[in-house]
């Protein structure tokens, strides 16, 4: 990883992918402006970046790797989860 760009807006989220081309998306599915699911479509228009999915509810996880989130973990989540796993 070379290193994090954290934003709490979809829109700036989608500009930052664009131009910065992260090696991985951490995307919450929850965020103020937009959802997460426009921004993992918006992002999937241009970019095939792996993309983690958080979200506490089972359904809108599911509805998020059948639209293009390569994983998902749930809320809450300790960061450790997130090292151990990836």
């Amino acid at each position: 990883m070379r290193w994090l760009l954290p934003t709490t807006s979809g829109a700036e989220a989608v500009d930052i992918i664009r131009t910065q081309e992260p090696d991985v998306v951490l995307l919450d599915i929850l965020i103020p402006d937009v959802t997460g699911m426009d921004v993992l479509d918006r992002v999937r228009s241009f970019s095939m970046v792996p993309t983690i999915a958080f979200t506490a509810k089972a359904d809108i996880a599911q509805f998020a790797l059948k639209n293009g989130a390569d994983d998902y973990i749930a809320k809450p989540f300790d960061p450790d989860q997130l090292i151990q796993k990836y």
